[in-house]
């Protein structure tokens, strides 16, 4: 064997070894979990960390997609500019009187100079603000007249201070789910205001929504004082809480006759009061007046516990303990109200306004409220991850029972497997000896794809199995032409050598071509945010890339290396055509043409989406909604659950009496997840019995995020389409691009058009994201048949000129 021949089998071979030293922990991990090895769960717990990660729908576990309120974060941070002009005129020598409001729509600041005298300091302070860079130009000539005057807070200014309110929350979120626990949690940022949040093992989505998205704004401010002190039995003096002077306690609403005093405002207060019939507590809403201004806020927060109060049936009481510089501020603010009451203020809302006896220069108080033992220790756990930094809501929910990951995993690997092997069985049966190298580099091949993924921490979905044995049958496809083309050259009566270094030769710019096209479609799908549609767009693509390298390298070292050994290799005898048969396809163009202009404008007509035509049968990832797997333990027909709310939509799955089972939110509210999964219990409740049933999964996507998805995917369709046609006229010629993009058009329509008819036939799922990354796929094997036809014809017209 050649020294050259040597190192090429030596690359192969090292490849082979990293990629099995970097999959075989996962290995171990999972023969461990299974049972079919002996590990000690240190061991097993150290071969998790070390194998590649499983995604929600393989594990089970909840995903929340969160977004930002960027309307009211952008009002709240031209308030904040609102707020350093009326501080700026405050402070001038003399204070210029001034009125600085928000425009009804809080885009904009406006500005009104009251006094004549005033206008030109005032103006001074403005373009001093306006040389910072923080407003655009305004009308000066405005406010020499006295006129109200409009400051816009630069575009990228706001851009800015929204991107890093989104990072901060990111940074907080991460923090709140660290301190949770979770094993192996997946915290990123998704566009410029969203955040995805997925926690393997979680089962309840609303505790964990609850828990990372509660802002968790910790305040204390000084409550509205009597002005007389009061002395105590101890002869000690206070000034005890006067709100009652100026507010109903019970409604928050003014006394008549009284106003609420400057810089004051009114604000919630839960309060306990033992019910003397039984001696329970119950919680009251009580209202309370406390100042404007914030003492200090939870941000030099450095500790927080939990412990029960024996004296108080153990109410559970939360402790805060300050960080240095904190403590500090804390002993500050209790001297400058001792004898006075202070409220503690969570959220808005007064939890204890306990009266400061003495000075506390410890660093640390104690929150009593109106909690239970678990949303104390929440509590606590938020507290101690700090405070958000923007309101956040709930876009998208998922969730899914293990034993439902578990069944995914045993489908998933059962149709690999299965696929793998039939795919391998076919390759040695037709072409002998070659096939079983092929089948080695497919293998191969797998192994890099897992390879990668652990290299790149990357996890592994269900739609990511998906990918990789979409892989095998492009591997194949690159074997299948270097094979056929060894063969032709055979025929012609090249040497073994010969046919095999041509056979590779040529058919390596159309394996190259037909796989790059490939890549393009799946480099698009990985816009996609969801982690089904980026789990196959990875998997894809990292298999592609393995393609190329076990297709065009690999099995030519390996043949090379066995033909060096033993002298000759069989390419199998078996041939579904003989040498000359050939078809006349052309004469069936008339009735082609007829049949695919009948089902194009079937196709078109059956998805337009308006009356009287059907239009698509969008799915809960373009509509909006809540999809959920639903398990029923006693027999009931289809028909039995549409019938009896025909607003929902039932259709059966396979598996032990699973159903699919798709509603439309039943409100608009911002809580419209939680409701609509409220209103499925119930009607599961009424139809089949409690207890007769479980929903072992179930996603949520608003309309929002819908209506994204659906202009993202025909964006995605179309940057696929305009990639694959630049790439085309770059390789071949624009008439040929534009001929391949014209047949996908004509292959994804008619796929799209038949796939929604089988569809309303109960023939065939929704249209969903997994139904999108199966098109663009097509798009890009679409493809793939014509670029092979197309390099042949390239390289007759080169033979064969005129």
């Amino acid at each position: 064997m050649k020294a050259e021949l040597k190192l090429r089998v030596g690359i192969v071979l090292a490849v082979v070894l990293i990629s099995l030293w970097l999959v075989f922990p996962t290995f171990q991990y999972f023969l461990g979990v299974s049972g079919k090895i002996s590990v000690t769960p240190e061991r097993l717990e150290d071969l998790r960390k070390q194998s590649i990660p499983l995604g929600l729908d393989l594990q089970g576990g909840v995903d929340v997609l969160l977004e930002v309120d960027e309307a009211r974060l952008k009002a709240l941070k031209i308030q904040r500019y609102a707020d350093e002009v009326s501080n700026a005129f405050k402070q001038d020598s003399p204070p210029i009187d001034a009125t600085v409001d928000l425009s009804p729509d809080k885009t904009k600041i406006v500005v009104v100079v009251n006094k004549p005298e005033h206008v030109r300091p005032a103006q001074a302070i403005l373009k001093r603000f306006k040389e910072q860079q923080i407003f655009d130009n305004f009308d000066e000539t405005a406010i020499q007249a006295g006129k109200p005057v409009e400051l816009i807070v630069r575009s990228e200014l706001l851009k800015q201070d929204i991107e890093k309110t989104v990072d901060s929350a990111l940074k907080v979120i991460r923090d709140r789910v660290d301190k949770l626990g979770v094993t192996q949690p997946v915290v990123v940022k998704q566009g410029a205001n969203r955040i995805r949040v997925q926690l393997p093992g979680e089962k309840d989505p609303d505790k964990v929504v609850k828990t990372i998205i509660r802002p968790a704004q910790l305040e204390f401010r000084a409550v509205r004082a009597a002005q007389q002190p009061v002395v105590d039995s101890d002869g000690r003096e206070r000034y005890p809480d006067d709100s009652a002077s100026y507010i109903d306690i019970n409604t928050g609403k003014p006394l008549e006759g009284k106003q609420i005093p400057a810089g004051y405002e009114v604000r919630p207060m839960r309060i306990q009061k033992r019910d003397p019939a039984t001696g329970q507590l119950k919680t009251e809403d009580r209202y309370i007046l406390v100042k404007q201004k914030v003492e200090m806020t939870g941000e030099s927060l450095l500790d927080s516990w939990v412990s029960l109060d024996p004296t108080k049936f153990n109410q559970p009481i939360v402790h805060l303990e300050f960080k240095p510089e904190g403590a500090k501020k804390f002993e500050q603010v209790t001297r400058q109200y001792e004898h006075k009451p202070l409220a503690v203020l969570l959220d808005g809302v007064v939890y204890t306004a306990p009266n400061i006896n003495q000075v506390i220069s410890e660093g640390s108080c104690i929150i009593e409220g109106v909690f239970d033992l678990e949303e104390a220790q929440n509590l606590s756990l938020i507290l101690k991850a700090g405070a958000l930094p923007a309101e956040l809501v709930t876009k998208e929910k998922r969730t899914v029972e293990a034993t439902l990951g578990a069944d995914s995993i045993r489908a998933s690997v059962y149709a690999l497997v299965v696929g793998s092997i039939i795919v391998a069985l076919f390759m040695i049966v037709y072409y002998g000896m070659a096939g079983v190298i092929a089948d080695i580099a497919l293998a191969i091949n797998v192994l890099i794809i897992f390879a990668f993924m652990k290299l790149a921490n990357a996890t592994l979905t269900l739609s990511g199995i998906g990918g990789i044995l979409l892989t095998v049958g492009m591997a194949v496809d690159a074997n299948i032409l270097i094979y056929e083309r060894i063969r032709e050259e055979l025929a012609t009566g090249k040497t073994l050598k010969q046919a095999i270094h041509l056979g590779f030769g040529r058919a390596f710019s159309v394996i190259f071509d037909a796989n790059l096209t490939t890549l393009i479609s799946g480099l698009t799908l990985l816009q996609f945010g969801t982690q089904t549609v980026k789990g196959f767009a990875l998997s894809l693509n990292i298999g592609i890339i393995a393609t190329l390298f076990t297709g065009l390298y690999c099995t030519h070292a390996l043949i090379d290396a066995y033909v060096a050994l033993r002298k000759t290799i069989s390419f199998g005898k078996l041939q579904w055509l003989k040498p000359g048969v050939y078809f006349d396809v052309l004469k069936l163009k008339k009735f082609s043409y007829a049949w695919s202009l009948v089902l194009f404008v079937a196709s078109v007509l059956y998805v337009l989406p308006f009356k009287p035509f059907p239009g698509p049968n969008w799915g809960v990832d373009f509509e909006g909604g809540l999809l959920s797997d639903v398990q029923i333990t006693k027999p009931v027909s289809v028909q039995t659950l549409q019938a009896a709310y025909p607003d929902w939509r039932v259709q059966k799955v396979s598996g032990e009496n699973m159903y699919l089972v798709r509603m439309k939110f039943v409100t608009n509210a911002q809580d419209q997840i939680s409701a609509t999964q409220q209103e499925l219990v119930k009607r599961l409740d009424k139809v089949v019995g409690p207890g007769n049933y479980k929903v072992l999964g179930s996603e949520s996507v608003s309309n929002e995020v819908g209506a994204e998805f659906t202009r993202t995917a025909i964006l995605a369709c179309l940057i696929a389409s305009i990639g694959i046609l630049i790439y085309m006229w770059f390789r071949f010629e624009f008439l040929f691009g534009f001929a391949a993009v014209v047949a996908l058009f004509h292959d994804l329509i008619i796929t799209f058009g038949v796939f929604n008819m089988l569809g309303d036939l109960n023939l065939a799922g929704e249209v969903t994201l997994d139904v999108v990354s199966a098109l663009l796929v097509i798009l890009g094997y679409s493809v793939n048949d014509t670029i092979i036809i197309f390099d042949r014809v390239r390289e007759n017209m080169r033979l064969h000129p005129g």
